[in-house]
């Protein structure tokens, strides 16, 4: 049956309009397919922990967390320290000094074994002497040959002394007055240092620089970066030939001086000039990033923040800084290095 020419054209519309419809549907079907896909693949944001305040990194912590993870903070507090000298020193090994005590006991014997030869023999002479002069009870040549022994002794007795004076003038020249005196008397200090229970550090000053007299004491910085707090022996003799400056001779603990062996070069601060305000901040509380030491104060009970400090004046078991704090601040002396780990972590965003 042939249809009529209207029927066909509105039939052909509407299979048209039926197309069209099937078109946009899938085309909107297929947006909104393609939208949920980019936005899975979007980063996931995470509620972060680390913001930045005027140009420093705040972390904030609730309070169970920082019982979780171990965070201790305590006050900060002002202090007293003198202005330092930096200089040089070298932990020196000691095989001479042991070397030499062993040749000056050896000597110091032979002079004792000498010194005891020539007592008996005195006393043998001044008896032959008796016994000769009692209607000559012995001979004349048993007199002399006595006293031929006599003299013998005398001669050694007084050239083992010379040598031990020569030793000990050795000894000053090379150790300074102190540790030959530690040498001749046989010190409870010279045994230490042999038995590495101590390290004499020998320290020279910039060449130019003088001092009018050594400090107490100085603080010596091993590679590891733990300062150890020594203490003066004396003056040197002599200098170390690469810096030709004034130099001493200082005892560091070698129980409190992990890191230090005989031979090392390390730094030393001599304190001299006045005493200034400022606060000291112990080794633990320290983090090291970017060449830079940095410690987190805490502000309010979740709030920490992370603060550069200078490190160029260590003193025992930490360094000392002129920065102004508030007296409210307390610095964290356990858990830094957490707080530092939390800041990189904020930094990784899932799917980067």
């Amino acid at each position: 049956m042939k249809l009529p020419r209207g029927v066909k054209i509105a039939l052909m519309g509407f299979v048209l309009a039926a197309v069209c419809a099937v078109l946009v549907w899938a085309y909107l079907v297929g947006r909104k397919d393609l939208a949920e896909e980019k936005e899975r693949e979007l980063p996931v944001k995470t509620s972060s922990r680390v913001s930045t305040r005027g140009g420093e990194t705040v972390v904030t912590l609730d309070r169970e967390t920082q019982a979780r993870i171990g965070i201790v903070t305590v006050p900060l507090k002002a202090t007293r320290h003198a202005g330092e000298i930096t200089a040089y020193g070298t932990i020196l090994p000691l095989q001479d000094l042991a070397g030499f005590m062993t040749g000056y006991v050896s000597a110091k014997g032979r002079a004792e074994e000498a010194q005891a030869s020539l007592n008996a023999s005195g006393k043998e002479h001044e008896r032959l002497k008796k016994l000769h002069g009692e209607d000559r009870n012995v001979s004349d040549r048993v007199l002399e040959a006595g006293e031929a022994k006599w003299r013998a002794d005398l001669a050694g007795v007084r050239a083992a002394r010379d040598a031990l004076r020569s030793l000990e003038g050795i000894a000053a020249q090379k150790w300074g007055n102190v540790i030959a005196g530690w040498i001749v008397a046989g010190s409870p200090s010279l045994e230490r240092l042999i038995r590495q229970r101590d390290f004499l550090v020998l320290v020279a000053l910039p060449s130019g620089t003088s001092l009018p007299s050594p400090p107490k004491s100085a603080n010596v910085l091993g590679p590891s970066g733990d300062s150890v707090r020594s203490t003066l022996v004396s003056p040197a003799p002599g200098t170390d030939p690469r810096i030709q400056g004034m130099s001493f001779f200082y005892l560091a603990p070698a129980g409190r001086a992990k890191s230090l062996l005989p031979g090392m070069n390390v730094a030393a601060f001599l304190s001299v000039g006045p005493k200034r305000e400022g606060t000291m901040i112990p080794a633990s509380a320290v983090v090291w990033w970017q060449g830079k030491g940095w410690i987190y104060l805490q502000e309010g009970p979740v709030r920490f923040f992370r603060r550069d400090i200078a490190t160029d004046a260590p003193v025992g078991g930490g360094w000392f800084v002129t920065s102004r704090f508030a007296p409210e601040d307390r610095l964290v002396v356990t858990g830094a290095q957490l707080l530092l780990s939390e800041e990189f972590r904020s930094l990784i965003q899932v799917g980067d």
